[in-house]
């Protein structure tokens, strides 16, 4: 059974898109406060969105390197303040947010965009620049899933040399469109499924 670790900066019920997890999954909902008490396991996903205080989940490093050496996947929401891995770097908001600027595109056939038309990301309810304003400059070993005024990584996936995946969006969180009429509804569901299915040992040897 794969654990689902909800990252909560507030007390409360749990967000709702969480009830499209597959029925198995073991979901913890987790004070950020007490994320270092939290023992990780493998096959453990990690949703760390983007209200969370930075400052303290980066002085959780040590915890988050553990669990990423574990072979585990972190998935993380919003503009990067207080870089929380030696890798990575503060966001850097689009020079410009004209219409065209905010303009989302997807890069490649990774299976969180199954079946979204672009523009659904791009407009919401008729008002660009929901998904994103900005980058959080990747690694160069990165993959790029989606970026935003033609060439700012907006979305994108990181294997650690090291192991563990971490995949980073620079916008609001990914699942604010899930109860929306439109194909971007399809991205909360596939995020969810591929960061609860455990990288296969064969498929991480293909990238040593």
């Amino acid at each position: 059974m794969s654990r689902l670790l909800f990252l909560q900066p507030s007390a409360g019920e749990a967000p709702g898109f969480l009830s499209l997890a597959p029925e198995e999954t073991d979901l913890w909902l987790v004070p950020e406060a007490a994320l270092d008490a939290i023992t990780p396991r493998p096959g453990d996903a990690l949703f760390a969105p983007m209200h969370i205080d930075q400052r303290l989940f980066a002085r959780s490093q040590r915890w988050i390197e553990t669990f990423l050496d574990q072979g585990n996947t972190l998935v993380f929401s919003g503009p990067l303040a207080h870089p929380f891995l030696p890798d990575l770097r503060p966001f850097v908001p689009l020079p410009r947010r004209g219409l065209s600027d905010l303009r989302v595109e997807t890069r490649g056939d990774h299976p969180i965009h199954a079946g979204i038309d672009p523009l659904d990301l791009t407009l919401r309810r008729g008002v660009a620049g929901f998904h994103g304003r900005g980058a959080n400059p990747p690694p160069p070993e990165a993959e790029v899933l989606a970026v935003v005024g033609g060439d700012h990584p907006l979305t994108w996936l990181w294997h650690r040399p090291r192991g563990g995946r971490l995949l980073m969006h620079a916008g609001n969180n990914p699942w604010l469109f899930w109860q929306d009429d439109s194909s971007a509804a399809r991205l909360a569901p596939q995020l969810l499924a591929w960061a609860l299915t455990p990288e296969r040992p064969l498929d991480r040897r293909k990238r040593a």
